[in-house]
């Protein structure tokens, strides 16, 4: 915080963050990094009278993240069944800066790394069994950021579908 007593002095204040220079005549800034790292912030003031002060700090900023939300197209309030084929809807995001991958588990067993966009957000699975199925999907970005998410539903079994014919032809006996 730098502090200048002296009443109608004008004070231009010449904030460094890394490469770039913002000048301005108010004593506070706000900026967004977009990165996490740790950033190096120098304001000089200089008043009416050409006199200078300057401080630094050093700014770390953590990573935060990924947010993650996944959707069952159709919704889970309904009924089940084990060989239907279901659809998840996955929606990622992060600072803009860092770009998503994403796997998704069927009952443990992940996916190769997917990157999220708008032509690879959904997944398409079956229900393999009657019982409980847990969907499972986990998303990162570049910086080690993780976020992991599940959906549990119930299948009902399948009753078993018989083809009978008959060809005409009986046995008398």
């Amino acid at each position: 915080n730098i502090t200048d007593h002296v009443p109608d002095n004008n004070r231009t204040y010449s904030w460094s963050i890394g490469d770039e220079t913002i000048n301005t005549t108010l004593p506070s800034l706000s900026t967004t990094f977009l990165e996490n790292g740790t950033y190096d912030v120098t304001v000089k003031m200089l008043d009416g009278f050409m006199r200078e002060k300057e401080a630094f700090i050093q700014v770390h900023v953590m990573n935060l993240d990924p947010e993650l939300e996944v959707e069952l197209v159709g919704g889970l309030n309904r009924t089940f069944l084990e060989g239907e084929m279901i659809t998840f809807r996955i929606n990622g995001s992060d600072v803009e800066a860092d770009p998503l991958l994403f796997q998704w588990g069927d009952q443990g067993v992940w996916s190769e790394n997917l990157t999220l966009d708008e032509t690879n957000s959904t997944i398409e699975v079956m229900i393999r069994d009657d019982g409980n199925f847990t969907f499972q999907v986990r998303i990162m970005d570049d910086d080690g950021g993780l976020t992991f998410k599940e959906v549990v539903i119930h299948a009902n079994n399948t009753p078993p579908v018989a083809d009978v014919s008959f060809d005409g032809l009986g046995v008398l006996g």
